[in-house]
């Protein structure tokens, strides 16, 4: 018995941004990260990582997301209120059962507190876009990281 048989195929895109640390404040794109559908629609799995730096006498909301075409796939964001000198991770994961070839996928975040002090860190955050199917001919064709 083969124990890989009718195991899904897939295709990985991982990107790792941003290039220089962002500074949090309103809801914005993280910069240098993004994925696009490029060939053929179908069902993605989506997974970012990313890490925040907080490190002023403050407690800021923060708010991580990841985003289809610029607006927030319901569900898929993380909100966190930092302490005080604090780094924190977060983890968000969502699955979109029907991408189209043109859908551009990122990572949102924001923070109650804007300022220098509350920020991305620089090459600390990974979006991982992974289309899945029954087989390599349905996998949806995502191309390589988008900046």
């Amino acid at each position: 018995l083969n124990r890989n048989e009718g195991v899904a195929m897939a295709k990985v895109t991982i990107y790792i941004g941003p290039t220089v640390a962002q500074l949090l404040g309103a809801d914005a794109v993280v910069n240098d990260i993004g994925v696009t559908v490029v060939d053929r629609g179908g069902p993605v799995a989506l997974r970012v990582v990313s890490e925040i730096l907080n490190t002023p006498a403050a407690n800021p909301t923060v708010v991580v997301a990841i985003a289809k075409n610029g607006g927030a796939l319901p569900g898929a964001s993380r909100t966190v209120v930092m302490q005080a000198a604090s780094r924190t991770t977060f983890a968000v994961e969502a699955f979109e059962p029907a991408a189209v070839v043109g859908d551009v996928f990122t990572v949102r975040a924001s923070s109650t507190i804007p300022g220098a002090a509350h920020q991305v860190t620089a090459g600390q955050t990974r979006l991982v876009v992974e289309a899945v199917g029954q087989d390599a001919a349905v996998v949806a064709g995502i191309g390589v990281a988008t900046p």
